[in-house]
């Protein structure tokens, strides 16, 4: 028997006139998501958009600066041992 944490928790039950939260997700009647409208300059200059999946500036700036960061840890690390150790 498995485990479930929701089991005395009350759901909401739809009524006759309701659509279920499947039927709502499945509804076929709805409008397709429509893309959001670049803003101004970027479609104007004529920029190709960014491939999907491609990491941020962002993402890499952080990286970087925790690699660095690491790096320097692992060094005031090693440094402290070899002092200790030598004595």
């Amino acid at each position: 028997m498995a485990y479930d944490p929701q089991r005395d928790r009350p759901r909401h039950r739809p009524g006759p006139r309701e659509a279920s939260a499947v039927d709502s997700i499945l509804d076929t009647g709805a409008a397709p998501p429509q893309p959001a409208p670049e803003p101004d300059g970027v479609a104007a200059a004529g920029a190709p958009p960014e491939p999907a999946g491609a990491w941020s500036d962002r993402l890499l700036y952080s990286a970087g600066i925790s690699t660095l960061l690491s790096a320097g840890a692992a060094l005031v690390a090693l440094w402290w041992l070899w002092r200790r150790l030598r004595r």
